[in-house]
């Protein structure tokens, strides 16, 4: 499976950088890995003006308590979120918003997120969308 340095940023984003609030455990000790949903090229748009696209969609289970520090997406992709579970602020460019199961935001290029979770874990899934 072909893996975009993308993809390794978004990993890098969402599980090297997610700190727990007492600094104590990894994250990744306590939780799997992400589940790699889909990770590749996909072409957009009218049949005669097609696009290529590298798409990565992946679920995270994050524990309960985590803090990460805010962060800087690549600039050429666009990262669509859906919450599943859980109770989850997010802090994308200057807005902060509570976050329910449901919640569907989009973090446009060269913007920063920082996520907080409450005392639950929480689930979600991004899709990552970039130029190829």
């Amino acid at each position: 499976m072909y893996t975009s340095c993308f993809a390794r940023t978004t990993i890098a984003f969402l599980a090297c950088a997610i700190t727990t609030t007492a600094g104590a455990q990894s994250p990744l000790k306590k939780y799997p890995e992400p589940r790699v949903r889909f990770d590749g090229a996909v072409q957009v748009g009218p049949t005669n003006a097609r696009t290529a696209v590298q798409a990565d969609m992946r679920t995270w289970i994050l524990a309960p308590g985590l803090k990460a520090e805010r962060l800087a997406l690549p600039g050429d992709a666009v990262v669509i979120i859906e919450l599943h579970a859980g109770k989850l602020e997010t802090l994308t460019g200057d807005k902060q918003e509570q976050r329910k199961p449901g919640s569907i935001w989009l973090v446009q290029p060269g913007e920063s997120i920082a996520f907080t979770t409450e005392d639950d874990s929480v689930t979600l899934t991004t899709l990552t969308l970039r130029p190829r």
